[in-house]
């Protein structure tokens, strides 16, 4: 959900760097998404 409204920011502006940043932070979020799922099966 929250990587189609980052893609759907990013189309909606126009500008390239708009789309840049979209993407940048929806991979951002799925980084962060990861590590969590890391760190829970860390510690189980």
């Amino acid at each position: 959900m929250l990587f189609a409204f980052g893609f759907g920011f990013g189309f909606g502006l126009s500008s390239t760097m708009g789309s840049v940043v979209a993407v940048a932070f929806a991979g951002l979020l799925w980084l962060l998404l990861l590590l969590l799922l890391l760190l829970a099966s860390a510690n189980c």
